[in-house]
């Protein structure tokens, strides 16, 4: 996702069957699966993605003001953020997900 920085991930939605009977869930994989992957991102890699999501929080703010005044049809608009919301939400589930690794390294 952000490979200038040394940071990929991927967000899965494990089915029933993967979860005992459970409902499907939403899992991050980071990129550890080959000699040559970015690995695990380290925690200055958190900082930077916390910041991605601050300034997507002020890319949002400005959404209804943009579906106000823009030339493109609201379907494509509704497209747009729909995509926007799940990059935002992945971005979050990420920096979660190493907050949660780095500390239980920590015990």
């Amino acid at each position: 996702m952000f490979s200038d920085q040394g940071i990929w991930f991927e967000v899965h939605e494990s089915d029933e069957e993967e979860n005992a009977g459970n409902n499907s869930t939403l899992r991050v994989f980071f990129d550890t699966e080959e000699d040559d992957s970015f690995g695990i991102p380290d925690k200055s890699s958190i900082s930077f993605m916390e910041d991605e999501i601050k300034r997507f929080n002020n890319i949002e703010k400005h959404f209804e003001d943009v579906n106000k005044v823009a030339a493109i049809p609201k379907h494509e608009f509704d497209i747009i953020v729909d995509y926007f919301q799940a990059i935002s939400n992945a971005l979050k589930m990420a920096v979660e997900s190493l907050k949660v690794h780095y500390l239980s390294l920590e015990d």
